[in-house]
């Protein structure tokens, strides 16, 4: 996996591994592990209450195509870092507080999201995975 960088030249991935991906029901315990067990670093985007707003309304208007969710995660040092989910994560939780017909469709039908847990060999490769 390559990126480009600001100044145009390429960033090799090669200190990144994927260590697990897979399909998880996007339930409280996985919610609750992207939201408050996952450490969240200074390179993270900083939480827009205005994006979890529009994301709740299209899943509550079923708009909203979960099979088109990524949960990232990424270890470093045995620790492990969010990448990617808090506003999704978040819109779920708003969706679920705010309208009781919702939440009774959401937990009979608890859709899946790809769950991706990636290996960083470093703080430079860490840091890259926010770019």
């Amino acid at each position: 996996m390559k990126r480009q960088s600001g100044n145009g030249k390429r960033q090799s991935d090669k200190g990144i591994k994927i260590i697990d991906a897979k399909a998880v029901p996007f339930n409280e315990k996985i919610r609750n592990h992207i939201l408050n067990c996952c450490r969240n670093t200074l390179w993270e985007r900083s939480l827009s209450d205005r994006l979890v707003k529009v994301l709740a309304t299209e899943m509550v208007q079923k708009n909203f195509l979960y099979k088109n969710v990524d949960l990232a995660t990424c270890v470093l040092n045995g620790v492990e870092y969010r990448i990617s989910g808090q506003h999704v994560c978040w819109a779920v939780e708003a969706a679920l507080e705010s309208n009781p017909d919702f939440a009774s469709s959401y937990a009979k039908r608890c859709p899946k999201v790809m769950l991706i847990r990636y290996k960083a060999e470093s703080e430079s490769d860490l840091r890259n995975m926010y770019r």
